[in-house]
């Protein structure tokens, strides 16, 4: 099983979306800090029903705080560990953001395959101006077909 832990986003971008639907089970990370000048709350949009829906996006979604709620006392890694022992995920995926803060020889000691989603950039017409990256995932949806957006979904990398 596929495992991905994120704090929740406020409309996430296409990486978040693509991290989404790679896996079998997606945890909202919701009793775990804000990231001060983090993307969570705030957004980027040209113009002003739940997406994964619409994409035919079949993950299940849970709750740390509720689902997880007993491994709070633990810090960082060892609480994602407990996370996918408690589900038997044998893959980890977290954002390539984390190739930072996580060690796949760590994760690997206790049987677990942690790996990185690296976003491939995408580009695509926004009205008649010139391309912006890294918007939201609403962006993406006013600009591009349904099926243009299935393809997004799978367009990236796994380190």
């Amino acid at each position: 099983m596929k495992l991905a832990i994120m704090q929740p986003y406020f409309f996430p971008y296409l990486g978040y979306m693509q991290l989404v639907n790679l896996v079998d089970k997606f945890v909202f990370y919701d009793d775990v800090n804000f990231i001060k000048r983090g993307w969570i709350a705030r957004n980027r949009i040209i113009s002003n029903t739940d997406s994964y829906l619409y994409l035919g996006i079949k993950t299940v979604f849970e709750f740390s705080s509720k689902s997880y709620a007993d491994s709070k006392n633990l810090c960082k890694a060892e609480r994602l560990i407990s996370i996918c022992q408690k589900e038997k995920a044998s893959t980890y995926i977290n954002s390539i953001g984390g190739v930072e803060l996580y060690s796949k020889d760590y994760f690997k000691q206790f049987g677990i395959n942690l790996q990185f989603l690296d976003a491939n950039k995408v580009t695509y017409n926004q009205f008649d101006n010139p391309f912006e990256s890294n918007l939201s995932i609403i962006d993406v949806l006013m600009f591009n077909s349904i099926d243009r957006v299935k393809e997004y979904l799978n367009f990236f990398e796994l380190k």
